[in-house]
């Protein structure tokens, strides 16, 4: 990605992501990328490439000397004057977002959490709310269980195990005597 122009033109600009040491670029139209090419130092020469970036500043409109583009009219072929609202020059400071490849959002693509957390930092931080990354980047605190002597976690275990049919067992006998005990007094009675 480069950066350059917008610097030229009197915008801020600050890198995000960048390549790691061994990074080289292809330019042109077309470019064909061999899976099987043995790369080689010569090939990966450059080192830390933008491949995100953040600008800021007061944005023009693409429209800002012709004007706004004229809307289709009633009938085919005709072109009516834009009558409505428009900014040739943004009033305040604006944000952008460059990534270097689109499909950075693409659901197939968002397999690491951190890669979707990069994502939606970027929207509230576009969308100037800086409150919600606050919110969203709170780290829940792990509190590991403390240790248990291997003594008591195997009679844990084995009463987990035996636990329960020694109580259907109880619950047995119990429903067994109730029932002996009503039967005997209907015969006496």
């Amino acid at each position: 990605m480069d950066t350059t122009l917008a610097q030229g033109k009197g915008f801020e600009v600050e890198g995000l992501l960048y390549t790691s040491e061994l990074s080289g670029r292809r330019t042109g139209y077309t470019i064909y990328m061999d899976p099987m090419q043995r790369m080689t130092r010569n090939d990966l020469s450059e080192k830390h490439i933008p491949i995100a970036a953040i600008v800021k500043g007061n944005f023009k409109s693409y429209f800002a000397e012709s004007g706004p583009p004229k809307k289709p009219g009633d009938e085919e072929g005709e072109e009516v004057e834009y009558d409505g609202p428009f900014t040739a020059e943004a009033e305040k400071e604006n944000r952008l977002l460059l990534v270097g490849d689109g499909n950075i959002a693409l659901d197939r693509y968002v397999q690491d959490p951190r890669q979707l957390l990069f994502i939606q930092n970027a929207a509230d931080w576009l969308l100037q709310s800086e409150d919600l990354i606050a919110i969203r980047s709170k780290q829940i605190p792990i509190k590991p269980l403390r240790e248990v002597p291997d003594v008591i976690r195997n009679l844990i275990k084995w009463a987990n195990r035996i636990g329960p049919v020694i109580a259907a067992i109880i619950v047995g006998i119990v429903l067994w005597q109730i029932r002996r005990i009503r039967n005997k007094a209907l015969m006496v009675g």
